[in-house]
């Protein structure tokens, strides 16, 4: 019973899984885009070239906004940390004043 219930399964999978062939449309080839701002060598001149387009070109205000959000990450992270060794710098100088006294 199983048999014959696993093969009409295997079966159907086989007869929906094949479908005809055909004829496929020529691929196109890459797109290529013609350079912006007079780009007339690989490396171009910094002083040729042109302002932002769209929000994600270099200097755009997503790019700002993104270095401006790493810069202030970078500030709080390094104020939490001079905040901690002070802390523990604090601490160990009360270990150590504790350990002096005479009892």
């Amino acid at each position: 019973m199983r048999a014959r219930v696993f093969g009409a399964i295997a079966l159907a999978a086989l007869w929906m899984a094949a479908t005809p062939v055909t004829a496929q449309e020529e691929p196109e080839g890459p797109q290529i885009r013609a350079p912006r701002c007079g780009a007339g060598s690989i490396i171009p001149d910094p002083r040729e070239g042109c302002g932002p387009e769209t929000p994600g070109d270099p200097g755009g205000w997503q790019q700002l906004t993104l270095f401006a959000v790493i810069l202030v990450a970078l500030a709080v992270i390094a104020l939490l940390v001079r905040r901690q060794v002070r802390q523990a710098a604090r601490l160990a100088q009360l270990d150590l004043a504790d350990e002096t006294e005479p009892s």
